[in-house]
């Protein structure tokens, strides 16, 4: 567990309020569960995917949306005109959408369309219409707030809260699959459940009363009714001492890499591969195979 340090010491537990989300991502200096993650073997997707950029829309949306004008919504089919302002048949490819998207960069306005933003806005609409999600979004007392701690290998440590609430920490997952009967895979893929321990035991070194770590995930596709699906879930304490354990390797590593991040190597040796223990069970002619993309 963390414990709240001296107020002299250079390392402190603290909160920040209403720090740059950008400056919070790119601290060199402390380790987040991201980076975590990555120390522990997992490949970080790319900063510039289409899922971590709808995520971080969702996320404004329903947490900092004064935060909206950093983003420039543009119709492709309105402005995307040709030179002789009549529609075209790819708006996008046209000299008057370039020039719009690069002055919408140019001032560091991050472009989306009009769909995009009413798909992150029907997720919030579903997320604040769910009897427990609206709840946890109501009670809520802190929004996007960092905080830092000392951890007890030495590391410094970071994390940022979606939600503080009385008694528990919330964080908003925009997923394909919110079923929670199937969610654990997802939290063990995922790495949610250490993600769960930095937050809870950071919130505990900065004095936060927090005993519950709480999902609340919103399916990004709707159902055939079109409805979009929300699941609470609150993450087992069993998991959350696992993630606890698993931050604990990552602190250890990430000290004796001289604080740098990267994934771990497969080895200077030799690997004896297998196959996958169900081949070999009687019933697999019965087991669809799936190939994959590996050639």
């Amino acid at each position: 567990m963390l414990v709240p340090v001296r107020k002299e010491h250079p390392v402190s537990a603290v909160l920040v309020r209403n720090l740059n989300e950008h400056t919070y991502h790119n601290d060199t200096t402390t380790l987040s569960a991201s980076g975590a993650k990555i120390l522990l073997g997992k490949r970080p997707p790319a900063p510039d995917s289409e899922a971590l950029a709808f995520g971080r829309l969702v996320h404004t949306v329903i947490l900092e949306p004064q935060n909206l004008d950093t983003y420039a919504v543009l119709n492709a089919d309105e402005i995307g005109l040709t030179v002789k302002g009549e529609k075209s048949d790819n708006p996008k490819a046209t000299k008057a959408w370039r020039e719009a998207v690069f002055a919408a960069k140019r001032d560091g306005l991050t472009v989306i369309d009009p769909a995009e933003l009413a798909h992150a806005q029907a997720l919030a609409d579903a997320i604040a219409a769910h009897p427990e999600a609206g709840r946890l979004l109501a009670a809520a007392t802190e929004h996007e707030l960092s905080a830092y701690a000392e951890h007890p290998s030495g590391a410094r440590v970071r994390a940022r809260f979606d939600l503080v609430i009385p008694g528990s920490l919330g964080d908003i997952k925009a997923c394909r699959d919110a079923d929670p009967k199937m969610f654990d895979r997802t939290v063990h893929a995922l790495g949610y459940h250490i993600s769960a321990a930095n937050y809870i035991d950071i919130a505990r070194a900065n004095g936060l009363t927090v005993d519950r770590f709480d999902l609340i995930c919103v399916e990004k596709e709707p159902t055939p009714g079109g409805e979009y699906r929300v699941a609470v879930m609150e993450i087992h304490k069993d998991a959350i001492e696992k993630g606890r354990e698993l931050m604990a390797d990552a602190c250890a590593r990430w000290l004796a890499l001289g604080k740098c991040i990267n994934l771990p190597s497969y080895g200077d040796g030799r690997h004896v591969v297998d196959l996958p223990p169900y081949v070999y069970n009687a019933d697999f002619e019965d087991i669809q195979i799936n190939l994959g993309e590996a050639s």
